[in-house]
């Protein structure tokens, strides 16, 4: 019989899943490569201002079922198909989700797609 995996947890224990929009915080410092330097040109900035395009890839392993302490997730995707159901276990983990978002009304979108229940409780 398969087990089925864990899933993936923000440091709230709230559910990450592809699409969902998390603060980073690393423990380690992030290396980026310098993509594009260029001068700004707006006359309403001081002279001398430089733009840099910073880019970096992170791979970042993590345990399912566990808070991962680095991932802050702040918001949700609005969902697909308002008449699907998610999955059982995301719906009891929004369930327990508390109200710390720093996202707007118009930008969060909780897991369970109930959001006409959500902007009540606001």
């Amino acid at each position: 019989m398969a087990r089925e995996a864990a899933p993936l947890l923000d440091r709230f224990r709230r559910p990450l899943f592809p699409g969902v929009k998390a603060e980073f915080h690393p423990r380690l410092p992030l290396v980026f490569t310098i993509a594009d330097v260029a001068p700004v040109v707006d006359p309403r900035q001081p002279a001398g201002l430089w733009q840099l395009t910073l880019t970096t890839t992170v791979i970042f392993n993590a345990f399912g079922g566990a808070p991962i302490e680095e991932l802050t997730a702040i918001v949700y995707p609005k969902p697909i198909d308002a008449d699907k159901k998610p999955d059982q276990a995301l719906t009891e983990m929004a369930a327990k989700q508390d109200n710390d978002s720093p996202a707007g009304p118009d930008e969060y979108y909780p897991p369970d797609g109930d959001r006409d229940d959500h902007d009540a409780k606001s």
